[in-house]
C-alpha cells in the first residue's frame, strides 16, 4: 500500500502542480499582449471562463487541504487523506509561484511606461522654471522643451490626461497631475504622477516607480 501511495504520489502530486502553472502561464500571455505596443483583447474578459474554472480549483484545494488533513489523522484513511493534501498543497503552491516563475506583465508595462513619459515630466517642470507657472495644456511644452508628445508604449492605453491649478489640486494638493485611464477587466483604474510624490499610503495606491496606479 505504502508503494502504491509513493507510486501516486511521483506523478498526482506534480501533476496539480504544473496544472495550475498552466493556468498562470495562460494569464501571463493574454496580459502580456493586452499591454503590448500592438494590443490585444481584455485579458479579464478573454479570460473568463478559465478565471473562474481556476479560482473553483483553487477554493476546493483551500478546504481540501481540510479533508487531507482529516484523512490522514485516521489509520484507515491514511494514505487517501495524504494524497488529497498533498495535492490540494501542490495546486495552491502553484498559485503562489505564478507571479515568481512568470512575472507581472501589468506592472512592468506600466512602469515602462511611467519612464517614456517622464520627458515629458522634466519639460514641464523647465516650462515652469522658464515662465514661474505651469502651462495651461501640454502642447505649450512643444517643441520647444519637448519635441512631441511622448507615447505610453502600449496600444490600449494611447490616451493621458493633463490637469492644472483647482482641478489638479483635488489630488492631493498638486499644481499640476497628469493620469492615464487604466480600465481594465471591471474596474476604472487610474495611472497617476503627482510632481508633489505625495501619493496617498492606502492599499489603493499601487507605487510603480514616481507614478502611482489607482485601483478603482
Amino acid at each position: 500500500m505504502k508503494r502504491l501511495l509513493s507510486c501516486r504520489l511521483v506523478w498526482v502530486v506534480p501533476f496539480w502542480f504544473v496544472f495550475s502553472l498552466f493556468f498562470g502561464w495562460l494569464y501571463y500571455r493574454a496580459e502580456q499582449a493586452f499591454y503590448s505596443p500592438v494590443g490585444g483583447p481584455d485579458a479579464f474578459f478573454c479570460m473568463f471562463p478559465v478565471f473562474w474554472m481556476d479560482v473553483g480549483i483553487g477554493v476546493v484545494s483551500f478546504f481540501a487541504c481540510f479533508v487531507g488533513g482529516g484523512l490522514a489523522c485516521w489509520r484507515r484513511t491514511r494514505f487517501a487523506g495524504f494524497i488529497v493534501l498533498f495535492c490540494a498543497l501542490a495546486y495552491l503552491g502553484g498559485c503562489g509561484s505564478r507571479s515568481a516563475i512568470f512575472g507581472d506583465p501589468r506592472k512592468i508595462a506600466w512602469t515602462q511606461a511611467g519612464e517614456r513619459m517622464m520627458p515629458l515630466i522634466q519639460a514641464i517642470e523647465a516650462y515652469h522654471h522658464d515662465h514661474g507657472a505651469y502651462p495651461a495644456q501640454l502642447e505649450a511644452v512643444t517643441p520647444t522643451y519637448i519635441d512631441k508628445l511622448p507615447s505610453t508604449g502600449m496600444a490600449n492605453f494611447t490616451n493621458f490626461n493633463y490637469y492644472v491649478g483647482e482641478q489638479a489640486q483635488y489630488h492631493e494638493g498638486n499644481p499640476w497631475v497628469i493620469d492615464i485611464p487604466a480600465c481594465c477587466g471591471m474596474g476604472f483604474n487610474q495611472f497617476y504622477y503627482f510632481p508633489l510624490q505625495n501619493y496617498p499610503t492606502n492599499w489603493a495606491y499601487e507605487r510603480m516607480g514616481k507614478w502611482a496606479y489607482f485601483h478603482e
